[in-house]
């Protein structure tokens, strides 16, 4: 089976309480990076959503 590498770009900003939460999780998480952060969410969010797959 042949592996399809894909790409996505994100340009995000956030304001406001979506931003007090996302500096909040940031440094409870000990992230010095956004794109660490947005990585960790999107592990974790997939893993809570499809638990079974890998």
């Amino acid at each position: 089976m042949s592996k399809t590498t894909h790409k996505i770009e994100i340009r995000l900003t956030l304001e406001g309480e979506m931003a007090r939460r996302f500096l909040e999780l940031k440094n409870s998480w000990g992230f010095e990076s956004n794109t660490d952060l947005l990585r960790m969410l999107i592990t974790r969010a997939y893993h809570q959503e499809i638990p079974y797959k890998e």
